[in-house]
């Protein structure tokens, strides 16, 4: 079954985290269902929304231009399962079986700005995951666009991928913030490159928030920052 893009979100939430310090897998075992198992919150100070909305030392106009997104790019247009790379996406599960991987678009069609600025429910989960994802994002593109330099901060080391902040976002508005309504018996996971790594049944609204709000919590270094 295809799912198509949601118009529009009702409410928003979650968390992960997979491998090394400050990826899917070091924040949580899609696989056994555990969540926090290894992931070290102090190694994944990335900048904050409030950092990126702000021109604060370095991170101005040419940390976005680094990022190679624009302020008023929407978050449709960069959380976009057709913007994953390798063989990654969400797959749909019913009844147990794995079905195939399904094209999904995000319903946020505000602009990046918008969305760091927390426009959406304003202090609740779902504002603080939006605008949390949208900072994860951007420091995802930054240092995967070489933004870290020659001597990055420890935060900036094995940071979160573009396609882990696209997928585990995508997953937790499909099953939370969209107005689809997911079949009896049929949930969704993240998988990338034919690793499971996180299952919906496993991800409440809270965790979704927790995640995002751990890589992008601002205590990345203001020496760095104001360089």
């Amino acid at each position: 079954m295809l799912l198509s893009a949601a118009p529009s979100l009702l409410l928003l939430a979650n968390r992960p985290a997979f491998a090394a310090n400050c990826s899917i897998s070091g924040f949580m075992s899609a696989s056994v269902g555990t969540s926090l198992t290894t992931h070290d919150g102090s190694l994944c100070n990335g900048w904050s929304p409030g950092n990126w909305k702000n021109n604060n030392g370095k991170i101005d106009d040419w940390a976005w231009d680094r990022a190679v997104v624009s302020r008023q790019q929407t978050f449709s247009s960069l959380f976009d399962t057709a913007n994953m790379v390798g063989v990654s996406g969400i797959r749909e599960i019913t009844n147990g079986l794995p079905g195939e991987f399904i094209r999904y678009k995000s319903g946020i069609d505000h602009s990046m700005q918008q969305a760091l600025e927390g426009f959406f429910q304003k202090g609740s989960n779902a504002n603080n995951t939006l605008k949390h994802a949208a900072a994860t994002y951007l420091n995802a593109a930054f240092l995967a666009n070489g933004g870290g330099g020659t001597a990055p901060d420890l935060w900036m080391v094995d940071y979160i991928s573009t396609t882990d902040v696209v997928g585990f976002y995508l997953l937790c508005e499909i099953m939370h913030f969209s107005n689809f309504l997911v079949p009896q018996g049929t949930t969704c996971r993240y998988e990338r490159d034919g690793m499971v790594i996180a299952e919906s049944q496993n991800m409440t609204q809270t965790s979704y928030t927790s995640f995002f709000e751990s890589m992008s919590d601002g205590q990345g270094s203001n020496a760095w920052q104001n360089g």
